[in-house]
C-alpha cells in the first residue's frame, strides 16, 4: 500500500523504569486536534534499567532491537504509514541552561542595511559555537531582540533598517555522550531524529493546547526515581532541579511509618482518599493497622493518614524549591503545576498548597482514547511542539515523522471526514478524522512534492516555537 502523507509524530522516552513509544496524527479541524493512534510502555527489569546513571541508554542493541520492533507492530497496524524519523524526548537530569548575547552586522559604511530570513537565520544559528565540546545545543530561546540597541518585536524584524541585530538567547545543552547515545539507538533501529528535547520542557509545551498560562510558574514530573523541577518564567525554562528522591522513596517511607504492604498502600494513595474531600468526619478512625512491634493497634483518622502522606510529598518538594530559588527571592505570584504519578492522588493539590499558600495544580489532562496516562503527557507536549513549528506560516514545508513535504497552497485543498483507526491496548477503535484531498490528481505531486529522508524538522530550531 502507498504511504499516506499526514502529520504523523513518532515520539520515544526512555527513563530508568520505562520504555515511552507513541504516534500521533494531528488535525486542524475538530475539537480534538491531537489524535493518539498507538503507544507502547514497556518496564524494565531491576537488573537492567533502561538508562544508566549517566542517563546514556543502557544496553544500545537490545533497546535497538526493541524499537524496530515497536516499530514494526506500528507498520503492521497501519500499513498506509512509515515512519521514518522518532522525535526524542531526553532526560532533564543533566540539562544545562546558559544565557548568551550574539550580534551580527547588518548595515554597511555607516548606511544602516535590511533585515531579512537569510540575515535572522545566520544570528539563530548555533552549528559554530564551540564554547564547550563536550556538551551539545538541543534547543534555544529567544528572549529579547534588539535592533541598534532598540528593543524589538520578532514579528515586527524582516524589513527593518539598522546597523547591528542583536539577541538574547537562553541556550539548552546537554552532555554529548548522552545525545550520542540516543541517536546511536535510532540509527542502530534504521530510524533518523526528527527532534529532541527534554521531558520538562515537552510537559510545558501541554499548556499552549488549552492556553498557556502566564503566571510565573514552576512545574514538577513525579517520578519513581526522583522528582524533576523546572523554574519557567515568560514560558522560557529557567532553572532545573533534580531531586534524587521520587515516588518509590516516599512509598518505602509511608510503608514503614503505616506499617502497610504496598499494594494496601496503594489504594490509600491513589483510590481510598481525595485529600480535598470533606465528605467524611476528619475524626472517625478509618482504619487500625497492627504495630507488630508494640503489639498494639494503631487507629488512624482521615485527618491523621491525610497529615502523614502529605507530610512526605511536601518534603521533597519543599527541599527542590529552595534549590531553585537558593539565592533568588521567591516569586510573590508563583504557582506550581503538578505531573506524574501525584496527579493520580485526588485532590493532592490542596495539601500541597498549605506549604506556602500559594496555588497548587494537579495536571490531569485526558488523552483521547487513552485515558488519565501521566506517562505520554511528555509526549502530547512535544508534538504540541512539532505541530507550531510546521504551522509557522512563512517556512514552506511540513516535517514529519514520515518525511517533509512542501505545504499546499491556501484554499486549494478540500477536507472530508474519514475513520481513523486507533489502537488502544491492542484493540482498533474507529475515530473520525480529517483528511485532506486534491480532486486534481495531476497536480497533487506539485502540492506535496517529494519526500525528503535527508532533512530534520531539527533545522528550524531557530523558530521561536
Amino acid at each position: 500500500m502507498a504511504t499516506t502523507k499526514a502529520r504523523l509524530y513518532g515520539t520515544l522516552e526512555l527513563t530508568k523504569n520505562w520504555f515511552l513509544f507513541s504516534v500521533f496524527k494531528t488535525t486542524n479541524i475538530g475539537p480534538h486536534r491531537l489524535i493518539p493512534l498507538f503507544k507502547r510502555e514497556l518496564k524494565s527489569t531491576i537488573s537492567t534499567p533502561w538508562i544508566d546513571e549517566n542517563d546514556q541508554v543502557k544496553n544500545l542493541n537490545g533497546t535497538a532491537l526493541k524499537l524496530a520492533e515497536v516499530v514494526q507492530e506500528f507498520h503492521q497496524a497501519f500499513p498506509q504509514y512509515k515512519l521514518v524519523k522518532i522525535a526524542l524526548i531526553l532526560p532533564t537530569t543533566f540539562l544545562q541552561i546558559r544565557k548568551v548575547e550574539k550580534e551580527i552586522q547588518i548595515g554597511e559604511n555607516h548606511q544602516p542595511g535590511v533585515i531579512t530570513e537569510t540575515t535572522f537565520n545566520k544570528l539563530t544559528n548555533w552549528s559554530d559555537d564551540k564554547s564547550n565540546e563536550n556538551l551539545t545545543i538541543i534547543d534555544n530561546k529567544i528572549i529579547h531582540y534588539w535592533i541598534d540597541k532598540q528593543q524589538c518585536d520578532r514579528d515586527q524584524l524582516l524589513g527593518m533598517k539598522g546597523q547591528i541585530l542583536t539577541i538574547d538567547s537562553l541556550i539548552y545543552e546537554l552532555p554529548k555522550q548522552i545525545v550520542i547515545s540516543f541517536q546511536r539507538l535510532l540509527n542502530l533501529a534504521n530510524l533518523e531524529c526528527l527532534w529532541m528535547t527534554t521531558s520538562l520542557q515537552s510537559l510545558h509545551r501541554n499548556f499552549e493546547q488549552k492556553g498557556a498560562p502566564s503566571e510565573t510558574l514552576i512545574l514538577t514530573n513525579w517520578k519513581e526515581e526522583n522528582l524533576e523541577m523546572g523554574f519557567f518564567e515568560n514560558g522560557w525554562l529557567k532553572k532545573v532541579i533534580i531531586v534524587p528522591q521520587g515516588f518509590d522513596y516516599i512509598e518505602k517511607n509511608l510503608e514503614q511509618q503505616l506499617g502497610l504492604p504496598k499494594p494496601i498502600l496503594s489504594r490509600y494513595l491513589f483510590k481510598l482518599i481525595d485529600y480535598k474531600s470533606n465528605n467524611i468526619d476528619n475524626q472517625i478512625n478509618i482504619c487500625g493497622i497492627w504495630d507488630h512491634r508494640q503489639k498494639i493497634l494503631k487507629k488512624y483518622s482521615l485527618k491523621n493518614i491525610q497529615e502523614i502522606i502529605g507530610r512526605e510529598f511536601q518534603k521533597l518538594y519543599l527541599f527542590g524549591l529552595k534549590q531553585l530559588f537558593a539565592h533568588t527571592i521567591l516569586p510573590t505570584s508563583l504557582v506550581t503545576y503538578h505531573f506524574g504519578l501525584i496527579t493520580k492522588m485526588a485532590g493532592m493539590e490542596r495539601l500541597m498548597s498549605i506549604i506556602n499558600h500559594l496555588p497548587h495544580y494537579n495536571f490531569r489532562t485526558m488523552i483521547l482514547g487513552w485515558g488519565l496516562n501521566t506517562h505520554f503527557h511528555t509526549a502530547a507536549g512535544l508534538v504540541s511542539t512539532l505541530e507550531k513549528i510546521n504551522n509557522y506560516a512563512l517556512h514552506p514545508k511540513v516535517y514529519t515523522s514520515q518525511g517533509s513535504y512542501l505545504k499546499p497552497p491556501t484554499g486549494d485543498i478540500e477536507t472530508k471526514i474519514t475513520q481513523e483507526e486507533v489502537l488502544v491496548n491492542n484493540d482498533k477503535y474507529l475515530h473520525n478524522t480529517h483528511k485532506k484531498a486534491n480532486p486534481k490528481q495531476a497536480t497533487k505531486s506539485r502540492y506535496f512534492g517529494r519526500l525528503e529522508q535527508d532533512q530534520t524538522i531539527s533545522d528550524l530550531a531557530y523558530i521561536k516555537a
